[in-house]
């Protein structure tokens, strides 16, 4: 009988670790989105695929240009993106970029 119950419990949460992880809401570390959100405006909002205005997971949704180790942006590349503008006042608040 404890042998079932020990059971049922490990079932259920099994269950609910793998519902609840679906639930999980963003992966990217928030300075790092609030950064690059702050890049792409002070870039006049160039057309990259997959970047948004506002919030967001680069690393999650893979923007264009971002590279990722586990939930900090380390790395901006857009190489031959026709990009012009100002890089703006807000590159301090990434985390651990590395490569830019």
């Amino acid at each position: 009988m404890d042998y079932l119950s020990w059971e049922t419990i490990g079932r259920v949460f099994i269950g609910f670790m793998i519902l609840s992880s679906s639930y999980c809401d963003g992966y990217t570390d928030p300075r790092d989105v609030f950064a690059v959100n702050s890049l792409y405006a002070s870039l006049g909002y160039p057309s990259l695929p997959g970047w948004v205005p506002n919030g967001g997971d680069p690393c999650s949704e893979s923007w264009q240009g971002i590279e990722c180790v586990n939930a900090n942006i380390t790395g901006l590349i857009l190489n031959g993106a026709n990009l012009g503008g100002v890089l703006g006042d807000n590159l301090g608040f990434f985390s651990s970029i590395m490569i830019m």
